[in-house]
């Protein structure tokens, strides 16, 4: 049993005596991950935009949301879930808001009717109010 106990320690000292290369071999592979990761986020954000692509997106989305003055107030929640506002949906299902209502709703609608009282929050359901308004 004795035996075993000392190859467990010499083996636990090889891997100690080797930490210094593991350590070099682990920042390498943290800094290929990071020039990846760096590569994906540029890549991300590259401003260059495919026309094409845009306008067939364009065509989903009116697809996709073209009829919302047809959308009943679980239709808007899912909306606003997908216009990542679902901390909202409470206050616009409680008032069941549906899409007739929503198409013409108002920042002060938003602040006095559902009790919205965050500006930003206003002006980002405000902003995807008249991206829904453009499709139609």
């Amino acid at each position: 049993g004795g035996g075993r106990a000392g190859e467990a320690t010499t083996s636990g000292n090889r891997g100690g005596s080797s930490g210094g290369s593991t350590d070099t071999r682990w920042k390498s592979q943290q800094q290929q991950q990071q020039q990846q990761q760096q590569q994906r986020d540029d890549n991300v954000s590259s401003p260059v935009i495919d026309v094409e692509v845009d306008r067939e997106l364009t065509e989903f989305d009116r697809r996709l949301y073209g009829n919302a003055a047809s959308w009943r107030p679980g239709d808007v929640r899912r909306w606003l879930d997908a216009e990542d506002l679902a901390e909202w949906g409470g206050a616009f299902e409680s008032q069941a808001v549906d899409g007739v209502t929503l198409l013409g709703l108002t920042t002060r609608d938003l602040e006095e009717e559902l009790g919205i009282k965050s500006f930003p929050a206003r002006k980002a359901i405000t902003a995807a109010i008249e991206r829904l308004r453009r499709l139609q």
